[in-house]
């Protein structure tokens, strides 16, 4: 059996890598979600109160980032 080119083990290897992130993706969304979904099956209102809290970060995260670039939420006559 010949032995691969340099090149060709490179351009392998490398083709590899899209897959991994992806498995690395969902692994990490995995391990996010699992506890989750644990919860609600404990408590319902431990999961809405978490549910609530992470869409509340999500939304002051987003209103100060937007802030800081200048955008804002409000209608141009409200806005000073």
């Amino acid at each position: 059996m010949a032995e691969k080119k340099l090149e060709d083990r490179f351009i392998e290897n490398v083709s590899r890598y899209p897959l991994y992130v992806i498995s690395v993706m969902v692994g990490g969304l995995w391990v996010l979600v699992k506890p989750l979904a644990e919860l609600y099956k404990k408590s319902r209102f431990a999961a809405i109160a978490v549910t609530l809290g992470g869409i509340l970060a999500f939304l002051f995260v987003t209103l100060t980032l937007r802030a800081m670039m200048g955008e804002t939420w409000l209608p141009s006559g409200l806005a000073s």
